[in-house]
């Protein structure tokens, strides 16, 4: 099953598509998170503090955004 997924994720890389991120904005039962897709649940907002959920859609959207834009500001600082 994984197979066919890396097959499709590498054919989006290649024909220009966008990847999905990291971090998703995910609907809860009642509110809105940050999905940590690497850590597999709620994103922690700096390690060890809190966790990105019961917020507003708004709310989520923009932590989301901001989490994405300092991972790419770490990844461009290591380079």
């Amino acid at each position: 099953m994984l197979g066919w997924f890396l097959q499709m994720v590498i054919a989006m890389e290649l024909i220009g598509r966008p990847m999905r991120g990291r971090f998703l904005v995910r609907r809860g039962s009642t509110d809105w998170m940050v999905y940590d897709s690497e850590l597999k649940g709620p994103a922690q907002i700096r390690k060890d503090g809190p966790f990105a959920e019961k917020l507003t859609k708004e709310q989520a959207e923009n932590l989301a955004e901001l989490l994405s834009n300092q991972r790419t500001e770490i990844g461009k600082r290591r380079s």
